[in-house]
């Protein structure tokens, strides 16, 4: 049901479809506040990407790896300005943020303190437009997150959606997410997350940063990301594998399984004809990304 729209775009059905907004109650992210005179330098030194140098009022994408340079964090950040940025998770991850910046938090004068998104909206969409620029809230590529307030206050076609629609939309774009027990398991190569925007080659030094960077431009990893698409329900961690039952890799991220869409990191067959199997059911590979 279109529950909005912009006057101008009502004879236009056309620019309606390219510009809607899909909204379904916010109950897959949590947010923690990051503020204080020291709030920027302090991520700065452990996020892979560039928030010193990230615009205020923009969001931006990254993660905070550990020591071997695996991914221990899918995050993103909402700088608000230099002294106050938050960073947007799964609420599943949340205590995880925090006890992976507790250490720094004691020596930065800054503050973290999670932040109250019970009542949010979630937008996601559309698949091509500028119209994030126009949406208030926590914005960021292909997403927002909306106060009741900022959401009646919106002016982009919006129409109703669910959960279930935003981890297929998702998992179609490429949007990675880890559950908990992912934690340190996978490099940003395995998962392509290097060439998808989520790491910076010219900022400072971070966590794991000198073994992120020798596997970027070594291209050492034969993993990538890829949508794979399977009527089975499975799990995180489940193998994906050939006909003649090789591994070929692993699914990551299940979340869109009501779809059977599937985020996975998978090495591609030498022929390029063969098929893949999950739990002994074909799957179909929809897409690489960061090729």
């Amino acid at each position: 049901m279109l529950i909005r729209h912009s006057p101008k775009l009502v004879f236009d059905p056309v620019w309606l479809n390219l510009l809607m907004y899909k909204v379904t109650p916010n109950s897959y992210f949590s947010a923690l506040d990051l503020t204080g005179p020291d709030a920027s330098k302090t991520l700065q030194g452990q996020l892979t990407n560039d928030v010193v140098n990230q615009r205020d009022q923009s969001g931006m994408k990254g993660l905070l790896c550990n020591i071997k340079g695996r991914v221990e964090l899918v995050v993103r950040v909402y700088k608000h300005s230099a002294e106050h940025l938050t960073l947007v998770v799964p609420r599943a991850n949340a205590d995880l943020v925090k006890r992976r910046l507790a250490p720094y938090m004691a020596f930065s004068k800054s503050q973290l303190v999670e932040c109250d998104l019970s009542d949010s909206s979630l937008l996601f969409g559309p698949e091509s437009a500028d119209a994030k620029e126009t949406l208030a809230g926590l914005r960021f590529d292909g997403l927002a997150l909306l106060s009741p307030q900022e959401l009646l206050n919106t002016t982009v076609p919006l129409t109703h959606s669910s959960i279930e629609d935003f981890h297929t939309y998702r998992a179609k774009r490429g949007m990675l997410e880890l559950d908990p027990e992912q934690s340190g398991l996978y490099t940003p190569q395995a998962l392509s997350l290097d060439r998808l925007g989520y790491v910076s080659f010219k900022k400072g030094c971070y966590m794991g940063q000198e073994i992120i960077a020798r596997l970027h431009y070594k291209g050492q990893s034969k993993y990538q990301l890829a949508v794979l698409q399977c009527l089975s329900a499975v799990a995180n961690e489940t193998k994906v594998t050939s006909l003649a039952g090789a591994t070929l890799g692993t699914i990551v991220d299940s979340a869109a399984n009501a779809s059977g869409h599937y985020l996975a990191s998978i090495r591609l067959a030498e022929d390029e004809t063969a098929e893949y199997f999950v739990n002994d059911h074909p799957a179909t590979l929809l897409q690489l990304f960061g090729n």
